[in-house]
């Protein structure tokens, strides 16, 4: 009887499944207001200077932008990590300058690179091996991006301006009455998205601009300084919080979930070609990973109550960052196989089941998607009483 019940619980386990023994469940997972916080990143990186930005290119080759560069690697401000060897750091290039942001031109297949401040009065670089080229003179350049057709956004923390420069020449001011823009990044065609660095514990914001407009529209306020955006390769909006080290990842409805906390100052993140989040967690000296399997298991339903009588059920929960469908299914459960029964579609966090049999085992399957990806399944177990 012993080795069924542990065959039964590792069975569990590795379905996902959540075993509970009372009425009252509480499962892994955030709720909404008080979200549960994965800090299981991995340190991939350290080093004795200040990294501010990570990117990728096309082949899966990472670079680190440093606001304070290494001393171990002399004057060299960019490290590149070939996909083919990541853990030994490339001299990419010198420039002696202060990093403040890093992008990948796909249009060009070159890299660009934002500086604070540079005593010839440039800004902004092209950088390719070896050498770091002029481009633009931005006052005070905290951010940048580029968009699919090769056209260059420049975040300037002077005056609260975004600078388009196009592909084919010119430059334009595309908004100019943001706080303290630091992160951009380009998303859908037409559309950027600005982490603006607010005065105040929490006057930080994401914004949405439409770049032919300038119309601005706001995401979140609920951060102190948002200084890393990125887009998974699910669609799913990551953001770091340079003020709090968490990062955040946003649901199609708006609201944001906490997915990792205990970082130190993160600024720039980007996604690798797997799916996996590389932050530059700057306070700490160091390049950390966010494992893809993160943000899977995040989207995972907080259960909060699930009570049962002789012949029903019912299981309430907190849905922390959708509000979409959510299959709700019924199955018996005898021993370790799950016959399947009855599922329901819901946009309610209430699923209820009745005219069950009485004294019997069921496991309940609650599967929701906020618009950008799939959760796994939670799972959770009941027994209906006796008559």
């Amino acid at each position: 009887m012993v080795e069924r019940v542990k065959r039964l619980f590792q069975l569990l386990i590795s379905l996902g499944l959540l075993l509970m023994s009372t009425a009252v469940v509480t499962a892994s997972g955030p709720a909404s207001g008080t979200p549960t916080l994965f800090s299981h990143f991995t340190v991939v990186n350290t080093y004795t200077g200040t990294p501010s930005g990570v990117a990728f290119d096309s082949q899966n080759s990472r670079y680190v932008v440093f606001n304070n560069g290494p001393r171990d690697h002399g004057p060299t401000n960019v490290l590149e990590y070939s996909a083919a060897d990541p853990s030994t750091a490339i001299n990419f290039a010198s420039d002696g300058g202060r990093s403040s942001g890093i992008a990948f031109n796909a249009t060009l297949n070159s890299l660009v690179e934002v500086q604070p401040t540079n005593i010839a009065g440039q800004t902004v670089f092209t950088v390719a091996p070896n050498s770091v080229s002029d481009f633009a003179a931005v006052d005070n350049a905290t951010g940048v991006t580029v968009d699919s057709s090769g056209n260059l956004f420049v975040a300037t923390g002077a005056d609260g301006s975004i600078i388009e420069f196009p592909h084919d020449g010119g430059s334009r001011t595309v908004v100019s009455d943001l706080a303290n823009p630091t992160a951009l990044l380009s998303t859908t065609p037409g559309k950027l998205l600005v982490g603006d660095c607010a005065a105040g514990r929490s006057g930080g914001k994401v914004v949405e601009v439409t770049i032919a407009t300038g119309q601005e529209h706001t995401l979140s306020r609920s951060m102190v300084c948002p200084d890393g955006l990125a887009i998974a390769p699910s669609g799913a909006l990551l953001v770091s919080d340079y003020g709090t080290g968490i990062v955040y990842r946003q649901s199609m409805t708006g609201s944001f979930v906490a997915i990792a906390s205990g970082l130190v100052r993160p600024q720039g993140i980007a996604f690798d070609s797997t799916g996996n989040l590389y932050i530059a967690n700057s306070g700490a000296r160091t390049i950390v990973e966010i494992p893809v399997a993160t943000f899977a298991s995040e989207l995972a339903i907080s259960h909060r109550v699930a009570t049962v009588t002789a012949r029903s059920l019912r299981v309430s929960w907190v849905n922390s960052a959708f509000t979409n469908q959510v299959t709700c299914s019924l199955f018996r459960q005898n021993g370790s196989t799950l016959t399947p029964l009855r599922a329901k579609t819901l946009t309610t966090p209430v699923c209820t089941f009745i005219n069950l049999s009485t004294s019997t085992k069921y496991a309940v399957r609650i599967l929701a998607t906020d618009g950008t990806m799939n959760a796994l399944g939670s799972w959770i177990s009941l027994t209906t009483r006796k008559k």
